[in-house]
């Protein structure tokens, strides 16, 4: 076998131990994985803004992925969409237009 037959089967290996997990077990294994570099950013970028209410409300779903499309709890099916009203709403209009780029991705 090469390396890369050995990293598909790895792959698959991973996929199919997922596949077989119960949402509550899924839930709590997407939690539990560090943070992407997106919600990092988002975070960082987030600092450098001046301290309104909405900011800390932003940073703290931020901070437990509620924009992330894969980690995201929010319900309303579309997380960025999410993340772009709750800056503009914020008035960080220069960070919902990185989010609409796709730089929070």
């Amino acid at each position: 076998m090469t390396k890369r037959d050995d990293e598909i089967d790895a792959a698959t290996k991973e996929i199919m131990r997922l596949a077989g997990m119960k949402e509550d077990e899924l839930e709590a294994y997407f939690q539990s994985l560090p943070p992407d570099g997106s919600s990092t950013k988002l975070v960082a970028d987030l600092m450098t803004k001046p301290a309104c209410g909405y900011r800390g409300i932003i940073l703290a779903r931020a901070e437990a992925f509620y924009y992330d499309d894969f980690k995201s709890t929010y319900e309303g099916g579309c997380p960025k969409m999410k993340l772009v009203e709750d800056l503009n709403v914020a008035g960080y209009h220069d960070l919902a237009q990185k989010a609409i780029d796709g730089e929070y991705d």
